[in-house]
């Protein structure tokens, strides 16, 4: 077996030694193949400013047409719309004739050049190929890449030629929230103001892939307003479809509570109790972890006045005491009968306390001391795992640096070993590196010890 790898090991020296140019195309092919396409390649497909400035305007409801399109050429075409409304765009292509193959592209752009959504098709049927397209911007932070709400449609041949092509426009105004007139945004900052009521018909829709349909609606945000001591009170019914997320969050953007649907359909709720006068935020949004969801929601909220009676804090020497109706309770910032809140005085230590800059000497519940140790125990465990992947991975790199200096400055019979082994311990990183130091370095090293442990050879002498 080791004479068959000698011989394998001569073989592939040979073959590289004459065939030095394949294995330079070799490498050639290798380094490119990782690298993205329109870097390598300039593409006629990305729009300029100048083609977005003469973009043709089109509307709602219209009717348009073009002829023919020659391979590397397109058209624009620019549309307003709005968060919330759903623009949809339906095609028809034909191609030069009946034995032509034509691949069109039909993309959406933002102001900047950066695709929205799109997708290639390849034309074959004299008759025409339907390519449809659609488009649900949400009122998030990436609006501003829209001025005047203006969305960009193109039409672009890769191959061959287009023979002519027609397209509808139209835009469903159907899947803003709450009766107003946008949709939802995704932050808190102009987050919707409601009150009381059913809401029914709102929609969150998400599409990674954004390929025929893209959505950037995967969140609405609302505001309610809400006395000290009022309880707010969340139910979301969404269609079969959706699988909601449901959050509350405090005045301070803090959240209180969150209830995920565990399956499609699934109702979920959730409730939150103020303790001052200010606002309290709702979220809505599907599960993180999808690529893509859609459907439509309906929403009951409801605020009703809390029965606990009101709660003052004043300090007497080093103690702090809470009383109701002049029964008095002492060092317990949250005692089980009563509504956390109170005074100014109290809602400034209570500030300080959740902002992290005061502390309070109050008993902490047995249950909240277990939260923390869990938390505890898999942030060490985590930490403890990070840290050794790290130092595995500065090893790792090290051992790769070592072997392929070595190799570099080893003094090789064949010059062309060298080469080959630097190479393949570059471009095969720690394997390579693995492989180099057993088949070379180490026996290299055995056979540096083995002469060591020899007596010196005296030179023969001569009678």
């Amino acid at each position: 077996m080791r004479q068959f790898n000698l011989e394998l090991m001569r073989f592939v020296f040979r073959w590289a030694k004459y065939n030095k140019n394949l294995i330079v195309i070799f490498l050639m092919v290798f380094v490119f193949s990782f690298l993205p396409t329109s870097f390598i390649f300039a593409s006629n497909e990305n729009p300029t400013q100048a083609d977005l400035q003469g973009a043709q305007a089109i509307e709602s409801g219209g009717s348009y047409s073009g002829g023919t399109i020659s391979e590397g050429g397109g058209k624009f075409y620019k549309i307003a719309v709005k968060p919330g409304e759903e623009l949809k765009i339906f095609g028809n292509f034909k191609n030069s004739g009946e034995s032509v193959l034509c691949k069109v592209y039909t993309k959406f752009f933002r102001i900047d050049g950066k695709q929205i959504a799109g997708d290639s098709n390849i034309v074959s049927i004299p008759g025409g190929d339907k390519v449809n397209l659609f488009f649900l911007p949400g009122n998030n932070s990436d609006s501003a890449n829209y001025p005047d709400n203006m969305v960009y449609y193109q039409v672009f041949v890769s191959k061959s030629t287009l023979g002519s092509y027609s397209f509808n426009v139209q835009i469903d105004r159907d899947k803003k929230d709450v009766g107003s007139e946008t949709d939802a945004p995704e932050g808190f900052s102009g987050a919707l103001e409601v009150e009381s009521g059913d809401y029914k018909d709102n929609f969150i829709g998400k599409n990674e892939k954004c390929r025929i349909y893209c959505s950037s609606d995967l969140m609405d945000t609302y505001k309610v307003n809400l006395n000290k001591g009022e309880t707010l009170k969340v139910m979301i019914t969404p269609a079969d479809s959706l699988e909601p997320h449901l959050s509350l969050f405090n005045h301070r953007r803090q959240l209180t509570i969150i209830d995920r649907a565990q399956n499609p359909g699934q109702i979920v709720e959730a409730e939150f109790t103020a303790i001052d006068d200010a606002e309290a935020y709702i979220q809505i949004t599907g599960p993180s972890y999808a690529s893509e969801y859609f459907g439509r929601y309906d929403m009951s909220i409801s605020v009703t006045q809390a029965e606990t009676a009101e709660i003052d804090l004043y300090e007497e020497g080093e103690s702090d005491y809470f009383y109701e109706d002049e029964e008095f309770y002492e060092d317990d910032l949250y005692p089980d009968d009563l509504e956390y809140g109170g005074t100014e005085e109290f809602d400034d230590e209570f500030d300080d306390v959740v902002d992290g800059t005061g502390s309070v000497d109050y008993d902490i519940p047995q249950d909240v001391k277990d939260v923390q140790k869990t938390i505890k125990w898999f942030t060490g465990g985590f930490l403890a795992i990070f840290i050794t992947l790290v130092i595995i991975g500065i090893a790792t790199f090290v051992f790769w640096v070592m072997m392929f200096i070595d190799a570099i400055k080893r003094d090789f019979p064949d010059e062309n070993h060298k080469i080959l082994w630097a190479l393949v311990i570059f471009f095969t990183g720690f394997i390579g590196a693995v492989i180099y130091y057993f088949v070379v370095k180490r026996k290299d090293n055995e056979n540096d010890t083995l002469q060591g442990g020899l007596p010196p050879q005296q030179p023969p002498t001569v009678k």
